[in-house]
């Protein structure tokens, strides 16, 4: 098992993205003489791999099992096996010696999930058009490292499952930690999601969805309520004009809000447009509406700032993950395990 592992993180150390990428590896004498070791050959590392695509009882996964998890049309969270839920201990066991390395006393936790394409066979379709797979991550803000993951099959939506995604994602922060807060998309905006963040006494920003009443009231709120929303960039780069207001009069018909003495969220509205409208067709001239959710009680110009923050740390993981450490390519074009003593489904 050592030698796969040592194997695969030289093939990421060197640029490698599929694991025939080995084979150049185990020719390389120069390359074994340094590690000590020769490394696993492709057939060798995609067999250890198989070894975690597991059901809960620990048993490999035979094709037509596989396939049953991965239907088009119905989405379906896969569970993880023993080998998966192993790696997340590890996960878990390196975060806690980072944090006692540097504690924080805060924990952001950045949502969002990504788009890895494959062509596979069993690869489904994501929301986008991209046939693949949609994993949903959480990264540490302050500490800038991932605390968890979930591989789901490209139809999963990231919207689906999120109250049980957040309550694992918290659960595996290490102890001690004074403050937690919350960062997401649209795909967070689910009522038993933030009703339980803030039960949970965690902050939370995230983007609201733009229903038809929302964004009527947005439209007639009188133009001297709008503040300047600076943004994130020197003033100088901005190219668009941004406002944000607090919409006061829009409460939507959730069971939390309809509960005795029930505290609705906050609503903060945005526009944009472009500075130097003159230059563009009229459709491109007038504002574009967005909004946020949360339960913190800060400032609006402050609040939103701090939530685009996350353009600047989850997004760039994804990033670093999928262009420098060949997440952003599935190792094998099989889409089942290799049978006992058979050839891989191709």
């Amino acid at each position: 098992m050592r030698r796969h592992l040592a194997s695969l993180v030289l093939l990421i150390a060197a640029g490698g993205e599929h694991l025939s990428d080995l084979d150049v590896l185990r020719g390389d004498h120069g390359l074994e003489k340094i590690v000590g070791f020769r490394p696993s050959s492709a057939t060798q590392a995609k067999d250890f791999l198989y070894r975690f695509h597991q059901g809960l009882d620990g048993h490999r996964l035979t094709p037509e099992e596989d396939a049953g998890l991965s239907v088009k049309g119905h989405a379906t969270i896969r569970p993880e096996g023993p080998g998966l839920q192993i790696l997340e201990l590890l996960l878990r066991s390196v975060v806690e010696a980072l944090q006692a390395s540097s504690p924080k006393h805060r924990a952001t936790l950045d949502v969002d999930a990504c788009i890895v394409a494959a062509n596979k066979k069993q690869a489904l379709k994501a929301y986008e058009g991209t046939v693949g797979y949609q994993p949903q991550m959480a990264w540490w803000a302050e500490q800038r490292a991932w605390i968890i993951d979930q591989f789901r099959d490209g139809n999963v939506p990231a919207a689906c499952g999120v109250k049980d995604f957040l309550v694992h994602a918290f659960a595996n922060l290490p102890a001690g930690i004074e403050e937690l807060r919350m960062r997401g998309d649209s795909a967070l905006y689910i009522e038993d999601a933030l009703t339980w963040l803030d039960e949970q006494g965690i902050g939370f920003a995230v983007t609201g969805d733009m229903v038809k009443p929302l964004a009527r009231i947005i439209e007639g709120l009188h133009e001297g309520r709008w503040q300047t929303y600076k943004g994130l960039k020197d003033p100088e780069q901005i190219t668009e004009e941004r406002e944000w207001v607090e919409v006061v009069d829009y409460v939507p018909d959730w069971k939390r809000n309809n509960r005795p003495g029930a505290v609705p969220f906050r609503y903060i509205a945005i526009r944009i447009r472009p500075r130097q409208r003159d230059l563009f067709d009229e459709a491109d001239r007038q504002w574009r509406h967005y909004c946020v959710v949360t339960n913190m009680d800060w400032q609006g110009g402050r609040l939103l700032r701090w939530h685009r923050e996350k353009q600047g740390t989850v997004e760039f993981g994804h990033g670093v993950m999928k262009n420098d450490l060949g997440a952003g390519v599935v190792p094998t074009g099989s889409s089942a395990p290799t049978p006992p003593g058979g050839a891989s489904t191709p």
